[in-house]
């Protein structure tokens, strides 16, 4: 096969130019992500990725060429990126009774993968792997809890079984024996054609017997094959029902399968959970040479690594997957692979699939050439944030298991043709907790549709990359974060590399939301961004006291955007760090009607809790806002049941229950006596959420307890907790021992910036505005927002380093300062701004125009209409037009 690499070339000349303008340089954008979690079986690929957002696409690069080079090539590559080490086995197969022994091997080393587990631990995960994808609030599915028992019947007492204990058992197969197993059989698949050439036809079909059950070689007429693990097929419209799964631990007989079909319209169907080309606790593969196929099947199928190995690859025909949740190229601890060469196809999957990954698993789809229709959903709805989308989670997605358990890598690939992409709610190119998801198109006019979460979006602490390299395609998702976007401290990257595009989001396009890393940018071509909300097109905002990084770069063509937010040839910087480059060239809230709140005399507790603990949103608003409120006036039982029941909590809706709860409440001395009681707490999770309501309550007079902590040895994990306290009660008999934080990791450090900043003691701006030297972006941001807190008090300290020790962001820390001042201050801003606006270097003329305008007045007005004309700079230039509102000459 000829090899074409194509690399998406992510513009890193204009993300160093651009970073220049912000007074950053390259590793700026690399600062502290997964670093502030806890967070246990992240993938070193996954860390690499966030540490290093822009390694993305020699990352994808790697996996494209495994992709189009050798099947055992592409699973020892995924395999040693899940850190599983392999060996290719070498065989050797000249006749059917070397086939068979091949065969054994391979279910033997299935088996031995498992060896380590006690009975009882085999029958925790033949309990327990089953339901674990399945939607909670889907009863439909339920099923799913006792498949396997129930199939098998296995008598066993699933009560006290729990997420812990299932991957503690998990963590201790052997998955290095399942991928040899796997590429046994690979070899087995390739090594059949000259087999089969050496059988006469007369004397099909065969059976054989292996260790692990019957191989069959059929006829080359319609031959219908049900519950057999091994077959070749050597032609004919075939049936298969119920084959090719592959359910380990159950007998010594089970645990692998492969099926080789040569030429023919076959039909493949299964309403079992782990059919075709699917392992669970095993591995299984199918190989289909020609025809227009059908794959339907449930849950768990079609390519699916499920504590296991399962591949499918289709060479040639029009063919049509559809699988249940789990399917259609999904692993987890584990690799799933669906592989189609050429052909128009369409595929299906409720929920979790086409190119999926969770914890310690890659699941890829790929698919070669062809104009082919990818869905995603039509099962789970999101409730309650999006009660009438489908949850997809799909087309290039991965997740952990939040917040314990890092995910995995989701990868979707697709070469050739014009493509159309129907999701919803997380899918194309995106991912969720500590995982990383890709979706690569190549060529083609394409569409992708989405709700949200969507379009290379890196959703709470994740990796999304979406790279489409040619043909005018469109891109569309109802809300954002989308179109190149990361979340809550994640990364989110979009690149087009040619083509008229038409882009339409809420709010998104190259945008780091929450501290995160946001990246878009499209080549070539002339293109329309449509976007409704304020934060969008190359912005950043602040959180956690610092703030992310957001670029948007269009390069070439000339481009339309409806809402003004950009324009041809021209430059804008959306807040501190967020940056637009353009190159050559609210509605009121509609009224939802509201569910019925339960009448609370009628219900214990632990329900108004459970229902405070929800999402306050769309339908549910009153509800969850009349269940806290119900909290708050039952004071000391409410009290008693969160501090026995809740105060260890790790879930964020619960935190915010009792967070709002407790400012509910009035009578504040009780609240005071159950957080003292509480604060040496044997559950440290329990002292970190305490600390946070003491300083979120303003609780001062705990404030002596609070130092007590921070002076103890042994109490280094509790430090962030108790700093933000201290911030939040601005306390002052703390500030030497933060500052000795400042020297400690960016987590700790940025969180002790944020408290200096609220404690407002001048005494401590002589320690922080040194880091604004930081190479890090978020420990510059951070203090840049600290510094702007000392309002009027810091003009003296601007003015001194101004003279002395000249740093631009100084310009802009002096005029967010004294935005709402009335005093000469103001004015003793405005005039060094006035000074620098006319400097010599362009950048201190940059950051002393966003200065002034911060500042705004009619002299800031007569002052850039004198100098625009001969101002020299496109960047200082495009600013000052951007506040004249003066457009742009074009030629």
């Amino acid at each position: 096969m000829i090899l074409i690499l194509i690399l998406f070339y992510i513009p890193h000349a204009e993300i160093d130019s651009a970073l220049v303008c912000l007074n950053l340089e390259r590793e700026a954008i690399n600062f502290a992500r997964l670093e502030w979690l806890e967070t246990s079986l992240i993938l070193p690929v996954v860390r690499d990725l966030m540490r290093s957002p822009l390694s993305g696409e020699k990352y994808a690069e790697k996996i494209k060429k495994a992709l189009n080079e050798s099947d055992i090539g592409l699973i020892k590559t995924v395999s040693e990126d899940l850190e599983i080490y392999v060996e290719v086995p070498e065989v050797n197969i000249s006749s059917i009774d070397d086939l068979i022994s091949v065969v054994n091997n391979a279910g033997k080393l299935c088996r031995e993968a498992f060896s380590s587990l006690t009975d009882r631990e085999e029958l925790i995960l033949l309990a327990s792997l089953p339901g674990r994808w399945e939607n909670e609030d889907f009863p439909e599915d339920d099923w799913l809890n006792t498949v396997l028992l129930d199939r098998y019947r296995l008598p066993f007492d699933t009560t006290g079984i729990n997420e812990d204990t299932v991957m503690s058992i998990i963590q201790k197969v052997a998955y290095e024996k399942i991928m040899q197993s796997g590429m046994l059989m690979v070899q087995i698949v390739e090594k059949t054609s000259e087999l089969i050439e050496k059988i006469d036809d007369s004397t099909l079909p065969m059976e054989f017997e292996t260790e692990f059950g019957k191989l069959i070689i059929g006829s080359r007429g319609e031959d219908k094959y049900e519950n057999i693990p091994f077959i070749i097929d050597p032609g004919g419209d075939d049936k298969y029902v119920d084959c090719g799964g592959a359910i380990g631990l159950v007998d010594s007989s089970s645990g692998i399968s492969f099926i080789v079909d040569f030429a023919g319209d076959d039909i493949y169907r299964s309403n079992e959970i782990v059919s075709v080309a699917s392992g669970l606790f095993g591995a299984a593969l199918i190989f289909d040479f020609e025809g227009d196929d059908l794959y339907h099947s449930s849950h768990y199928s079609i390519g699916c690594g499920y504590l296991g190995f399962g591949m499918l690859k289709d060479f040639k025909g029009d063919d049509v997957y559809r699988g249940g949740i789990f399917s259609l190229g999904a692993g987890n601890f584990g690799v799933g692979i669906l592989s189609d060469i050429k052909g128009n196809d369409f595929y299906y999957t409720n929920c979790f699939g086409e190119g999926f990954g969770s914890t310690k698993g890659f699941g890829i789809l790929s698919d070669l050439e062809g104009s082919d229709i990818y869905y995603a959903g039509g099962a789970y709805f999101d409730t309650p944030l999006n009660p009438n989308s489908f949850n997809s989670m799909s087309q290039g997605f991965a997740t952990g298991v939040r917040p314990d358990f890092g995910g995995g890598i989701g990868f979707l690939y697709d070469r050739k043709g014009n493509d159309f992409y129907n999701a919803d709610v997380y899918a194309q190119g995106a991912s969720y907790w500590c995982s990383a998801g890709f979706l690569i198109d190549e060529d083609g006019q394409d569409r992708y549709l989405a709700t949200e979460y969507a379009q290379g979006a890196g959703i709470h602490l994740s990796y999304g990359f979406l790279a489409d390299l040619k043909g005018n395609d469109h891109y569309f998702s109802a809300m954002g974060p989308s179109l190149g976007e990361g979340h809550d401290l994640g990364c989110g990257i979009l690149i087009d590399s040619s083509g008229n595009d038409w882009y339409s989001v809420s709010g998104g396009m190259g945008v780091g939301l929450h501290n995160s890393f946001g990246l878009f940018a499209d080549l070539s071509g002339s293109d329309v961004y449509n976007i409704t909300e304020k934060l969008g097109i190359g912005d950043a905002n602040y959180s956690r006291g610092f703030s992310g990084v957001g670029f948007f770069f269009d390069l070439k063509g000339e481009d339309f955007y409806p809402f003004g937010r950009g324009d041809n040839n021209s430059f804008w910087i959306n807040g501190d760090y967020g940056i637009g480059v353009d190159k050559n060239s609210e509605e009121g809230e509609e009224e939802i009607p509201q569910r019925e709140v339960p009448d609370f005399s009628t219900i214990t507790i632990e329900e108004i809790f459970e229902i405070a603990s929800e999402w306050g949103v769309g339908d549910n608003k009153d509800r969850v806002k009349e269940a806290i409120e119900e909290l708050s006036e039952r004071g000391k039982e409410a009290l008693d049941y969160i501090f026995s029941n809740k105060i260890s909590t790790k879930k964020g809706l619960e935190l915010r229950a009792i967070e709002k709860t407790l400012k509910g409440m009035e009578d504040s001395l009780l609240i005071e006596k159950y957080l003292r009681e509480n604060i040496n707490h044997r559950d440290e999770r329990a002292r970190k959420n305490i600390f946070v309501f003491i300083g979120e309550l303003e609780m001062k007079s705990l404030s002596d307890s609070l130092i007590s902590v921070l002076e103890r040895e042994g109490t280094e994990k509790l430090r962030r907790a108790i700093v933000y306290a201290m911030g939040k009660l601005k306390e002052k008999r703390s500030i030497n021992k933060i500052i000795s934080f400042l020297k400690e990791d960016e987590p700790l450090k940025l969180v002790s910036i944020k408290a200096l900043g609220e404690i407002n003691d001048v005494n401590t701006i002589d320690d922080l505005f040194p880091l604004i030297n930081s190479e890090s972006v978020a420990v510059r941001s951070a203090v840049i927002q600290s510094l702007v807190q000392f309002d009027t008090l810091i003009v003296p300290y601007i003015e001194k380093k101004v003279e002395k020790d000249f740093h631009c962001e100084l310009l802009l820390i002096g005029a967010k300062a004294v935005k709402k001042d009335s005093s000469n201050c103001r004015e003793r801003v405005k005039n060094i701004l006035f000074e620098h606006i006319e400097d010599s270097d362009w950048k201190k003329r940059e950051y002393a125009a966003r200065g002034l305008i911060l500042l705004g007045g009619e002299d800031v007005k007569g002052k850039f209409e004198n100098i625009i004309d001969s101002e020299e700079s496109l960047i200082v230039k495009s600013i000052i037009r951007r506040y004249l509102d003066m457009k742009p000459q074009r030629h």
